[in-house]
């Protein structure tokens, strides 16, 4: 026997996911159309500043790593 109440809920799950992915493509959508350029460039900008600061602080802790060693040996 089939349960009403299930059905329902699977049909509300199955449409709040489809309502989902549809905003999403929308939204990438728009992304795509109006702001990829602009959002391109500054998450590329963001990005290398990103990794800048991260091989500096690297850098910099190798230094302090291999000082450390030298002091306390």
């Amino acid at each position: 026997m089939l349960d009403i109440e299930s059905i329902k809920s699977t049909e509300n799950d199955l449409s709040s996911w489809s309502f989902f992915f549809l905003r999403l493509s929308g939204s990438l959508y728009y992304y795509r159309k109006v702001n990829f350029s602009k959002c391109f460039s500054q998450n590329l900008r963001e990005f290398t500043n990103l990794l800048r600061d991260s091989l500096s602080y690297s850098r910099n802790f190798f230094i302090i790593y291999v000082l450390s060693l030298l002091f306390t040996h």
